[in-house]
């Protein structure tokens, strides 16, 4: 089944002459049951065309469409919703919340779609411990290494079990057997028939996890041999 299609989808920022096309007609398809590496040099829009297909950023020209959802053709509050229920997205700086706790963070998407706390937390608990943070539930993230914060931006990606997961580096700060361990999880836990995850990395480590892998560069994209 066809989880996104992109089709001569650009996106640029500025105008005039200081303006940068960051995405330059690009076409995708990635479909369910899959595990896409986007792999490229820093600045050829990786994190930009992550962010179009997974409704963060809007684009000028194209068309991406997302479990056969056109954001284009969603009023904002439905977009909203799309996001919310739909799609994980896993930060390169984490975006995490420094008020709230390890296992408050991660409960968060639950709590949006109407999950009761005790519940969330719960649920929250159980995956942070099967990313090995058993002992760091209770605790604030900046208390954190940058592998736990990892760790637990990765867990809130993913625990209300979005059909597309989008992840910006997700192994950028881990070490190769924790880097290993969050593979793993995402492609032999959450992966499956009805889901697709995004991956953009500089990380060769991981490159074995991909059913395939494209290559960005200047905001265009071609196929990667996996060799």
């Amino acid at each position: 089944m066809e989880a996104i299609r992109c089709e001569k989808l650009c996106k640029t920022y500025g105008s005039g002459p200081n303006a940068v096309q960051a995405v330059r007609g690009v076409d995708l398809q990635v479909n369910t049951g899959e595990l896409l590496l986007i792999v490229g040099p820093s600045g050829s829009g990786k994190t930009t065309l992550i962010s179009l297909i997974a409704g963060i950023l809007p684009y000028e020209e194209g068309e991406c469409r997302v479990f056969g959802e056109e954001y284009k053709e969603m009023t904002e509050e439905k977009k909203t919703t799309f996001r919310k229920n739909t799609i994980g997205f896993v930060f390169q700086s984490f975006n995490l919340i420094p008020m709230l706790t390890a296992t408050e963070n991660v409960a968060v998407p639950l709590l949006l779609n109407g999950i009761l706390p005790p519940d969330a937390e719960k649920k929250a608990r159980e995956l942070l411990t099967e990313l090995d943070l058993k002992d760091k539930l209770d605790i604030s993230p900046k208390e954190l290494s940058g592998g736990q914060q990892q760790r637990l931006a990765i867990a809130r990606g993913f625990i209300h079990e979005p059909k597309l997961i989008v992840c910006d580096e997700p192994t950028a700060y881990l070490d190769h057997k924790t880097g290993d361990m969050v593979m793993d999880i995402l492609k032999n836990k959450v992966l499956n028939k009805d889901r697709a995850i995004i991956v953009v990395t500089h990380d060769p480590r991981i490159f074995s996890y991909a059913d395939r892998v494209v290559h960005m560069e200047d905001g265009q994209l071609s196929e990667k041999s996996l060799s």
